[in-house]
């Protein structure tokens, strides 16, 4: 499982605890800084500008996915 997580203009995507727990990878699509990121220090984290998300997400997610082979899952 993936879990990607997002800021809008106008809204705001905070995942659960129990969404944390259960992912494998978080992605950080973002062109600012994350806040709270502590939450997911657990995690294999992998960070790309927005626009590089938006413009190649099959990319982005094939990148994240490397990384999470390297920490072993």
């Amino acid at each position: 499982m993936l879990l990607i997580t997002t800021k809008t203009n106008k809204r705001r995507f905070i995942p659960a605890f129990k969404e944390i727990d259960e992912a494998d990878l978080v992605i950080f699509a973002a062109d600012v800084a994350v806040k709270e990121e502590l939450r997911f220090k657990d995690k294999p984290i992998y960070k790309v500008e927005a626009q590089k998300a938006i413009k190649n997400a099959k990319a982005v997610v094939e990148d994240a996915l490397k990384i999470l082979q390297k920490w072993g899952g």
